[in-house]
């Protein structure tokens, strides 16, 4: 299964599959039942 649903924020927010972040957002990735996905937002520290 293809997940594009991700595209929208994968400009402001990193995203990780099984604790190793996904540089090339273009590639594909297999995700299986015990898979670990990551979705980091942007921070800010003041």
């Amino acid at each position: 299964q293809v997940f594009k649903d991700l595209s929208p924020i994968q400009d402001c927010c990193i995203l990780a599959l099984n604790q190793e972040y996904i540089d090339d957002h273009d590639g594909t990735f297999t995700i299986t039942a015990h898979s670990e996905i990551a979705v980091i937002p942007p921070i800010s520290g003041g």
